[in-house]
């Protein structure tokens, strides 16, 4: 059975962050993440604000004293839900940013209220968290006609709110969909990738370094070959008598390089 809490209360029980040490990764890559329950928790929110704008409708403001989160804590599944508690109005184009951007301040308020030292929490957050809360604070929301085409549909879908066990597919996905299109459109695409000196990062870890010099492959520095490495370490995580599980080598290539799926 549901029981529901306030915002406050319940982050204060169930915090919507944890500091990430993946197996041999050097301190400067230790980051606050998401918990891996908040990510859907995270995109629902963000999606019940975008359907009411889709119907014409706008909240009056969303802030923590307006949520509550519901929640069965002794379901096989942990999957609390975020409920909005506020009236409506017709949607104007300032009011439906105006929502995104106090959607944005609540999360904020959320991660703040999860932890004993916000300051620094926020300061080591994930940059793919930041790179969603600053897309927040000033939404983009062109092209709102059609949301296959516009920043909210980027909003709602941000990859900082993929589950761990995604990433790779998620990449995967968007790598080979990137090789069956015109070489210009793909490469285009190729140079957006961040991390000039991304073989530097990777030598930063045995993993990765395995990956980058040891294996069959060889990479030039440019950013095709940066995407084809990830690619290849996405592929083939785990060899024999390696140490690290696939979960592990998830981990330690979202924290080397944070604003891939980004």
């Amino acid at each position: 059975m549901d029981i529901w809490y306030t915002a406050k209360e319940f982050v204060k029980k169930y915090p919507v962050v944890l500091f990430a040490q993946p197996t041999d990764t050097h301190s400067q890559f230790h980051r606050w993440v998401y918990q891996e329950w908040f990510k859907p928790t995270v995109r629902s929110l963000l999606k019940c604000v975008s359907d009411h704008h889709a119907s014409n409708l706008e909240f009056q403001e969303i802030t923590t004293e307006n949520v509550k989160i519901f929640c069965n804590a002794d379901a096989p599944q942990f999957i609390p839900r975020i409920k909005i508690y506020c009236e409506t109005r017709k949607a104007t184009y300032e009011g439906r940013k105006q929502n995104f951007v106090q959607t944005g301040e609540l999360i904020t308020e959320l991660i703040k209220s999860s932890v004993d030292n916000p300051t620094e929490v926020l300061d080591l957050l994930s940059e793919d968290i930041k790179d969603k809360l600053s897309m927040l604070k000033n939404p983009d929301l062109s092209h709102d006609a059609d949301p296959r085409q516009c920043g909210v549909y980027i909003l709602v879908n941000h990859p900082s709110m993929l589950r761990r066990e995604m990433q790779s597919p998620f990449y995967l996905a968007c790598y080979d969909l990137l090789m069956s299109v015109d070489k210009r459109i793909a490469n285009r695409a190729f140079r957006k990738l961040p991390y000039k000196n991304w073989q530097s990062r990777a030598l930063q870890h045995p993993l990765l370094k395995d990956h980058l010099i040891n294996r069959r492959s060889s990479y030039g520095r440019d950013k095709y070959h940066q995407a084809r490495y990830h690619r290849n370490v996405a592929s083939h995580k785990t060899s024999w008598k390696s140490k690290y599980k696939a979960e592990e080598v998830d981990e330690i290539i979202h924290h080397h390089f944070l604003m891939i799926l980004t």
